[in-house]
């Protein structure tokens, strides 16, 4: 995939789940983080969310 069809696959997906709710959100984070954790960061970052936010509700949802 191109660095452009991955800028276009980014904000996509982004503005795809602009109106979900943050735990959606995180959830999809945390699931792109297990298939590739350089997708899940600039996934994160597209969507304004903070890894240690995506970590925090990983390790809650462990206990």
């Amino acid at each position: 995939m191109s660095l452009e069809q991955q800028q276009a696959l980014y904000g996509n997906t982004a503005q795809a789940m602009g109106d979900a709710p943050k735990e959606i959100k995180i959830r999809h984070i945390s699931n792109c983080l297990k298939v590739d954790p350089a997708y899940g960061k600039v996934v994160a970052d597209a969507l304004g969310i903070l890894l240690s936010e995506v970590e925090s509700e990983q390790k809650r949802q462990e206990t």
